[in-house]
């Protein structure tokens, strides 16, 4: 029951719009919901004391607060605001008129007007609106107001003579409970109001916070990548000041190249992990889901980094059966294990093997193993590998330089497709990189395929 009325109030509430209005919002359909329950009460007690007209009209008034959650859902925000503030009240004041050509009628309800419930209504347009639509508010508040007055006076107006019915005890005691009923949920009413008051402020608060450490983290970013950006680039405009003089040898040349190529490598690919990073900080990357054949995907990265591999004489070992497929983005899984291998191969010691293998889970899931032989980390450093406040980085091996972007885009990438990323790692001992997808299998081939292709 929770979980349905926590959808009701959250309908028409979006992140595109601000705080201040969702906040509206989400209070406008709670209120509409919590005003239900004394004018059911209201509208038992007409039952009880025979008010035909307004029983009719407060018919009407549920109606209306049911229709609240409805038009924000479809995006009508300030109808559902003004119908929640004036649409009970002028219902309410409708049936009194009505009920001027029934004088028991009339009488009752005069004696019946729970008027600090009727007040609340009025003062209802400034907690919804708040001024942030002006000639809405003082609109429903006037209208409201007038409808107070003349509700409250209503027996002047029309000349009726206040007279008392024939006591009857139990009808009387119903009365004084719904009247009741109608001043705690005024005290609920406040209390939601406080309650949705804090809740908002607290995201607010977070809100900024996460503002506050993205700044921060910007800063650093830019910091790192603009360093690691400056060394290559320099080199490069050093070599071909060289060139332009005719100052190099052959062997120098070749020597010069060779170290520069790496470095430009090396930057091309921390662009490309800033790139998409920052893409995936923007909600901008796509997942276009496919059936992806693991083992050919860790052969080609181990040709992409052939290089790496040759110099460090690192053996890269693909356990990774052949008919294993997953459902996967083919491009992010590409990247996701060209990092994990690359990173390996930064952190391992010449002579070393890589090893790639699978190992099939709960759930008609894959695990993804990469294990090298490297260095390994200690708990701290593994806490701090995909913390982006902390930035975790140090240099391989070699003195192999990294942004620490690459496995933080991994995190992501594993994320967006529904999977885990974990570490398992010990000083000295090598690292162990684990990652989950969907496996295809006989048995869930249909769900799969109906995934690929929406």
């Amino acid at each position: 029951m929770k979980q349905y009325l926590n959808i009701i109030n959250n309908w028409g509430v979006n992140k595109n719009q601000s705080e201040a209005l969702n906040k509206r919002i989400f209070l406008a359909n709670q209120l509409a919901i919590i005003l239900i329950i004394p004018f059911l009460f209201f509208l038992l007690s007409t039952l009880v004391f025979g008010l035909v007209s307004h029983f009719v009209f407060l018919s009407f008034s549920i109606l209306a607060y049911l229709s609240v959650p409805l038009l924000n859902r479809k995006g009508y925000i300030n109808a559902s605001r003004v119908l929640l503030c004036i649409g009970p009240t002028i219902f309410i004041t409708t049936a009194s008129i009505l009920a001027k050509l029934n004088t028991d009628e009339a009488n009752v309800m005069v004696a019946l007007a729970p008027r600090a419930f009727i007040l609340c209504m009025a003062v209802l347009p400034h907690v919804i609106f708040n001024y942030e639509n002006g000639k809405l508010m003082w609109s429903s508040f006037i209208i409201n107001s007038v409808c107070v007055l003349f509700y409250d006076e209503l027996h002047f107006i029309f000349g009726i003579q206040i007279s008392h019915l024939e006591y009857d005890a139990w009808k009387y005691e119903w009365f004084r409970a719904t009247i009741s009923i109608a001043f705690i949920t005024i005290t609920l009413f406040l209390f939601v109001l406080q309650d949705i008051n804090e809740k908002f402020q607290r995201r607010i608060e977070e809100q900024k916070k996460e503002l506050l450490d993205l700044n921060r983290l910007k800063g650093k970013l830019l910091s790192i990548v603009s360093h690691d950006l400056r060394s290559p680039l320099g080199s490069l405009q050093g070599m071909l000041d060289l060139l332009s003089i005719g100052s190099l040898s052959p062997e120098q040349m070749n020597k010069i190249t060779t170290d520069l190529s790496e470095k430009i490598a090396n930057t091309v690919d921390t662009m490309d992990n800033l790139l998409r990073w920052s893409m995936s900080q923007m909600n901008g990357l796509q997942v276009n889901f496919s059936l992806v054949n693991l083992n050919e995907i860790v052969n080609q990265t181990s040709r992409f980094l052939e290089a790496a591999i040759n110099k460090k004489d690192i053996m890269i070992i693909n356990d990774v059966d052949t008919s294993i497929k997953v459902v996967a983005d083919n491009e992010m899984i590409k990247i996701i294990i060209r990092n994990i291998i690359s990173n390996a191969i930064k952190f391992s010691p010449t002579h070393s093997r890589i090893t790639i293998y699978t190992e099939q889970i709960e759930n008609e899931e894959v695990l993804v193993h990469i294990k090298d032989e490297g260095i390994g980390m200690d708990q701290q450093e593994i806490e701090d590998l995909f913390n982006p406040h902390s930035h975790f980085s140090k240099p391989g091996t070699q003195n192999e330089k990294g942004s620490g972007l690459g496995l933080m885009l991994c995190k992501e990438l594993v994320e967006k497709q529904g999977g885990v990323l974990l570490v398992k790692s010990k000083k000295g001992e090598g690292s162990i990189f684990s990652f989950t997808f969907k496996n295809v299998s006989a048995n869930n081939m249909t769900e799969n395929k109906k995934l690929v292709t929406a």
